[in-house]
């Protein structure tokens, strides 16, 4: 939990300065900022990672993780039509990186919350910013 904290206040740093406005709807704070992250890393973390670490190296469960977060975030930027090829190009490697980087948090630590809080937090800057 507190490697999760750290994470998350690295990000905060990071973002000092931009304009930020908390979300205001029920919406945002129950679906992006609460249940999407919960559900994700129970998904991505607890359920692939775990299940295919016992049939592959570490390296490869963290990197099928990682494609497969990114991969289910895309379609909703496909669909709507609201960003170019380019910015999905983009949004599918910082997709992959994140989901890199909870993985790391997860497997280094083996605690849930490791990645969850840095998730929350990442989803949360992204609609403050958005």
């Amino acid at each position: 939990m507190i490697t999760g904290v750290v994470v998350s206040l690295v990000w905060i740093g990071i973002h000092i300065g931009q304009e930020f406005q908390l979300p205001c709807s029920v919406r945002s704070w129950l679906n992006v900022v609460i249940l999407s992250p919960i559900a994700e890393e129970l998904l991505f973390r607890r359920v692939v990672i775990d299940c295919m670490i016992t049939r592959m190296s570490s390296a490869k469960a963290l990197m099928f993780s990682a494609v497969l977060f990114s991969a289910v975030h895309l379609p909703w930027w496909i669909l709507s039509g609201e960003k170019t090829v380019e910015e999905i190009a983009t949004l599918a490697i910082v997709l992959f990186g994140y989901g890199s980087v909870f993985g790391v948090l997860y497997m280094r630590t083996g605690s849930s919350w490791a990645s969850l809080i840095p998730h929350a937090v990442n989803n949360l800057i992204a609609e403050s910013l958005g």
